[in-house]
């Protein structure tokens, strides 16, 4: 009876833990590629789903909120208060920014 609880558990360690290890890697992969951009949490104060001020980013593509943000940032589109956030963000980060929020945004790159 000894030698069969050995065995089942010489078993288990050779395939539960790397079959438990690769899964909280796929895991842990999966939950850092659905966290936010510096920056992108904040967008969703104004422009929340919903909003009757403010476009939802939700109805925008990865396209669209890129080309907005650097239009903002230029200086090319007008604002009170967009053209100042724009210009806190560089190019890269404005499209991590609207790679994560645009409604396009499984497929974007």
């Amino acid at each position: 009876m000894v030698h069969v609880s050995i065995g089942v558990a010489i078993f288990q360690s050779i395939l539960v833990v790397p079959a438990l290890a690769f899964a909280v890697a796929v895991n842990g992969s999966a939950l850092s590629a659905e966290r936010p951009p510096a920056g992108a949490s904040s967008c969703s104060g104004c422009h929340a789903a919903g909003s009757t001020e403010m476009p939802a980013l939700e109805s925008f593509t990865v396209s669209e909120i890129e080309t907005a943000m650097g239009a903002y940032r230029s200086g090319a589109r007008g604002g009170t208060i967009m053209p100042r956030i724009a210009k806190g963000f560089s190019s890269s980060e404005a499209h991590a920014i609207a790679a994560f929020l645009g409604r396009d945004r499984k497929i974007a790159p």
